[in-house]
């Protein structure tokens, strides 16, 4: 396929006509914004020296996102590919990191599969329908989350109750057979509020096979979710909260001939179902000086794997226990504190593979020694059952310039990644391919970066990074060894404007040069250049429409080389009433034949239609 220059694309996209704002690529940021990702306490943005992505529940609802994957896709510095239809495995690739090397939580659980290759988290089967809130915290976080946050952190948290009584609920069908439904229910008073939500999406969808080589076998894809949350708060003091969530997906997949060096049509599928539950008591004392929570959550994977000629089942499980204390030791410096316990268990088809304990210790103090600037410094060590202890630290820098509405920021630090249960101790049958010699992947960052308000027209933001990661683990000759060092350079660039009040545009362009330093090759998978633009126009209060676009350049793979692509999407939405808005959108507007995987599908033109209600 032929090659893509990102910010060609990108300019041929501004020419065409603007279409609304009911789905910007990219939200918004304003210096004033609450992020609590940074710090693990709510911070403005204008204090963090991370760079750090937030996107909303609105967000969400205008992009019409059906499940996680549409939501992130549009973020600066993020590749995400997926094996062919909805369902289909996912790949994530955070500032050039490795899909494993991005710590992902909902709601506060770490929700990787312990059983799974690399210990991944799946977001094939992670909907939409009931995310409240995601930050994306990029570079490495391994002071304040441990093992796995060598490129940095997904934190997604799911709708919660508040005072009153709301309802929402949402129908969809379209192209592929899908059809989608999704309800929600939330209230409370002042001491107790909780919230309940259900998603359900079945679809045809279409080969995981590219069909361009002969492949025509739809793969379809099926989930059920729900989701719920419960606090109380006991007294002015005291509070308690508890929640809970449990994804049902089940899809179909093709298979790789090793033969003719390409995916086929073939039987099977994944059956997954996972759920996480997490409980935790906070306590503020010494006149709300001091603010302690005690937590303990689990999460559960388990899988039905019948693809490529496979019967196997697994099951992969994480408790974790933590306590987390914040000290305000005066107005402008803050001390944060804490220690956790943390188990993973794996089994495969009834045979535990590991089970593993990891203890650890952290802190960071936050403070503001002159008013425009915020300074972090925080250290970690973790204490492995399979390869001991090892240490991390995180420093963090944010001034700003109130006169012209600026911060510049910078960060450097360490992360590192323990080694899976599977790299450690995997076999299939008698072949034994795990390591338990392993030493922990260890990375070291540096960004610097500028937050820049336009006043009434919108913001924008760049910055600049270089992560370098040793010990990297790979498959040798015929177990898993420390086979490289990698390193990834680039910048995140970022803007969103209301160029007039009934028009939106919206930007984001990556450039990430990730390579093996050892032999100078590419990485696989990663684009060089990618971005998407957002044309919006809002033409009556009830009648808004955008034209979005997304730009991959070509990039390596396993079995040769994936081409560059940009698709485009318009997306329509009217309001009927308060209550009542109907929405459609067309997706791959112009038809475009694409791989986001070498040898894998892509959806067509497709067309999709629904209505929502709010209460």
């Amino acid at each position: 396929m032929r090659r893509v220059f990102v910010p060609t694309i990108l300019l041929a996209t501004a020419a065409l006509p603007a279409f609304g704002q009911s789905a910007p690529a990219q939200p918004a940021q304003t210096l004033d914004e609450v992020v609590v990702s940074a710090s693990r306490i709510e911070q403005s943005r204008r204090q963090v020296g991370s760079s750090v992505t937030v996107i909303t529940a609105e967000d969400i609802a205008r992009s019409q996102a059906v499940d996680a994957i549409d939501v992130l896709r549009r973020v600066p510095g993020l590749t995400l590919n997926q094996a062919g239809p909805q369902g289909g495995n996912v790949g994530v690739y955070l500032r050039g990191g490795e899909s494993y090397q991005a710590l992902v939580l909902i709601d506060g659980v770490e929700v990787s599969d312990p059983s799974g290759v690399r210990s991944t988290f799946e977001f094939a089967n992670l909907q939409a329908a009931d995310i409240e809130r995601i930050e994306v915290l990029r570079g490495p976080q391994s002071v304040l989350y441990g093992s796995d946050a060598l490129s940095g952190v997904i934190d997604i948290r799911t709708k919660r109750g508040a005072r009153g009584l709301r309802g929402t609920a949402t129908a969809e069908i379209g192209s592929q057979g899908t059809n989608r439904q999704a309800a929600g229910l939330s209230g409370g008073t002042e001491r107790i509020a909780g919230a309940l939500n259900l998603s359900r999406i079945d679809t045809n969808g279409f080969s995981a096979a590219d069909e361009s080589d002969g492949n025509g076998e739809a793969d379809g894809y099926t989930n059920r979710s729900v989701s719920g949350s419960l606090g109380l708060k006991a007294t002015d003091d005291l509070s308690f909260d508890v929640s809970a969530r449990l994804s049902d997906g089940e899809s179909d997949t093709d298979s790789f001939d090793f033969f003719t060096n390409s995916f086929v049509d073939a039987p099977g599928g994944v059956d997954l179902r996972a759920y996480s539950l997490r409980g935790a008591g906070t306590l503020e004392s010494f006149g709300d000086r001091l603010t302690s929570t005690l937590s303990a959550s689990r999460s559960d994977t388990r899988r039905h794997d019948t693809s490529g000629g496979m019967d196997s089942r697994f099951e992969g499980r994480r408790d974790k226990g933590e306590y987390l204390g914040t000290f305000k030791v005066t107005e402008d410096a803050s001390l944060l504190f804490g220690g956790a316990v943390e188990r993973e268990r794996a089994i495969s088809d009834g045979r535990t593979v590991g089970d593993v304990t990891t203890r650890s210790l952290f802190g960071e103090v936050v403070v503001s020694p002159i008013e425009p600037l915020t300074l972090t410094i925080g250290g970690r060590t973790d204490d492995h059952e399979a390869f001991g202890r090892f240490s991390t630290y995180r420093l963090t820098g944010a001034y700003s310039f109130d006169s012209t509405d600026s911060k510049l920021r910078a960060a450097i630090g360490t992360g590192f990644r323990a080694p899976a249960l599977d790299e450690l101790f995997g076999r299939f049958g008698t072949f034994v391919y795990g390591n338990p010699d392993l030493r922990p992947e260890q990375s070291r960052s540096v960004e610097i970066g500028i937050d820049q308000g336009l006043g009434d027209w919108g913001d924008a933001s760049l910055t600049l990074f270089a992560n370098r990661v040793e010990d990297f683990i790979g498959f040798g000759a015929f177990r898993y060894e420390q086979v490289a060092e990698t390193q990834a350079r680039g910048l995140e660039a970022s803007f969103a404007l209301t160029p007039f009040e009934a028009a939106t545009l919206n930007a984001t362009y990556s450039f990430v040069r990730a390579e093996n330093r050892r032999t100078g090759a590419e990485l696989l998978r990663r684009p060089r250049h990618s971005g998407s633009l957002s044309l919006g126009y809002q033409f009556t209060p009830e009648l808004a429409a955008t034209l979005r676009g997304r730009a991959v350049s070509a990039r390596r793979d396993v079995n040769g080389e994936a081409g560059g692509y940009a698709v485009a999407d318009v997306l329509v939405d009217y309001e009927l009433s308060e209550t009542w808005r109907l929405f459609g959108r067309v997706e791959n507007l112009a038809d475009r034949d694409y791989e986001e995987l070498r040898g894998y599908g892509s959806r067509g033109r497709s067309v999709f239609a629904g209505i929502a209600a709010t209460f």
